[in-house]
């Protein structure tokens, strides 16, 4: 991180990476690490062409956070994207309305705790552990309301459904940013053009 060139070096490697789907994660550890390694390279034997390619990597990164767009949205066709985030994002939404709701108590008791913490990089940290504290007590509520109220087996159901309800409610939320990241990719022609100069430049390393 102390790397004047990091920020540079991580846009290039998530670019590359990122046409690895995402469930490969070991396959997209090696994509970054090899591409480090020939960047590493290319600074000892050609630190001008090299520095053509941070350049236009950190131009891109400045205007794809400008326009407020995830390095997500561009890793895939710009319509394909578009429209494959929000069929799911729709086709989800029944479901996660009812998840969302019942994990609110959780996420909010837990943001509320993490918020009282100074220390950010600590706070992410903190704020999982109490999410798995506060939740634990949550699913007591639930299953004693659901087994008071249906029939056992129901409760049961509902009740392993609800387990990993605030996961899957993040998911979806993240879903959702990367749905609206992915509409406003599509309509910005000029971030477009400019990945594409991109993606041409890391072509030579």
């Amino acid at each position: 991180p102390d790397d004047e060139d990091y920020a540079a070096t991580w846009e290039i490697a998530r670019n590359v990476s990122g046409t690895i789907p995402e469930r490969k994660v070991h396959q997209r550890f090696l994509a970054n690490r090899s591409v480090v390694s020939r960047i590493s390279r290319m600074r000892r034997e050609q630190p001008d062409k090299i520095r053509r390619i941070f350049d236009k990597a950190t131009e891109f990164a400045t205007r794809r956070k400008a326009a407020k767009v995830s390095i997500h949205s561009t890793h895939a066709n710009p319509v394909t994207g578009a429209l494959l985030t929000t069929l799911k994002a729709l086709v989800l939404l029944p479901l996660m309305v009812v998840l969302g709701i019942a994990s609110a108590p959780g996420w909010g008791v837990a943001e509320y705790l993490a918020s009282r913490v100074k220390d950010k990089v600590f706070r992410n940290s903190f704020r999982c552990v109490a999410l798995l504290a506060v939740w634990t007590l949550c699913l007591i509520v639930w299953a004693v309301v659901l087994f008071c109220c249906f029939r056992w087996y129901i409760a049961l159901a509902a009740l392993l459904l609800l387990i990993p309800a605030p996961l899957w409610t993040y998911d979806y939320i993240e879903n959702a940013r990367r749905c609206i990241s992915a509409w406003r990719y599509l309509f910005n022609k000029d971030l477009q053009q400019s990945h594409k100069e991109l993606m041409n430049e890391i072509k030579n390393i």
